[in-house]
């Protein structure tokens, strides 16, 4: 109840996994939670694209520091073994979030 007023939604199902999902939607992820909206015809797939796109650039990136970082020698050498352990837990939540958004991108079939 109160998720579906400060959501601005009449409704929320609860879903076991995506091959319960029987229309097109869009979703927002998080670390460890996805958010699926149904899209009907509100959506311009292009721009749901585009959107992905960017987001997938994004955590490209970040992916690419990471490894960065966390192949350098005197990063790891010099850096706390907390800000190492760090580093690795960001890089495999980003490696999870493109493939989460990649996976989106090929639902709505732009990918």
């Amino acid at each position: 109840m109160y998720i579906e007023k400060l959501a601005g939604v009449n409704s929320i199902n609860y879903i076991g996994g995506k091959e319960e999902i029987a229309e097109k939607v869009s979703n927002a992820v998080a670390e460890d939670t996805e958010l699926y909206i149904p899209l009907g015809e509100l959506i311009d797939f292009d721009k749901e694209a585009a959107r992905l796109n960017k987001e997938i650039g994004k955590a490209e990136t970040e992916i690419q520091r990471g490894e960065r970082m966390l192949s350098n020698p005197g990063f790891l050498s010099k850096a706390p073994a907390k800000l190492v352990e760090e580093e690795r837990q960001k890089l495999m939540a980003n490696k999870q979030l493109l493939n989460k958004l990649k996976e989106q991108l090929e639902y709505i079939g732009k990918g």
